[in-house]
């Protein structure tokens, strides 16, 4: 069964998430993006990527998607806010509650300033 010849368009994205991937092995990229290690093999080696692939690659290895679509920036993607909608909801009533507890100390010390000031 013959492997049809990407345009060059998509020649050049295989291209360059090999270039950006560089000696990670397709077993480590299969791994972190969920596609089979055989089909990452046969998207390095040339073969159109998927579109889930090309976004699984952006996203777990942090490749600016405008670098390798759109030739424009650099290749790392840019350092974003991190989203909570990826946060276990328990660590996030962990940190809730720790902050409410610094906040309540922080609010205690101050009362206890204003407390002293008004007794003397």
């Amino acid at each position: 069964m013959a492997v049809a010849k990407p345009d060059s368009a998509l020649a050049d994205i295989s291209r360059k998430i090999q270039q950006y991937l560089g000696d990670r092995t397709a077993r480590e990229i299969a791994e972190r993006t969920g596609v089979h290690p055989e089909t990452v093999r046969r998207y390095l080696a040339g073969m159109a990527p998927s579109l889930e692939f090309v976004v699984a690659v952006c996203r777990e290895f942090k490749l600016s998607a405008d670098w390798l679509l759109l030739d424009e920036g650099t290749m790392h993607r840019a350092p974003t806010t991190p989203s909570l909608e990826n946060v276990p909801v328990p660590t996030l009533l962990e940190e809730l509650h720790a902050r409410a507890d610094r906040f309540k100390s922080h609010i205690d010390a101050i009362s206890a300033d204003m407390v002293g000031r008004a007794v003397t």
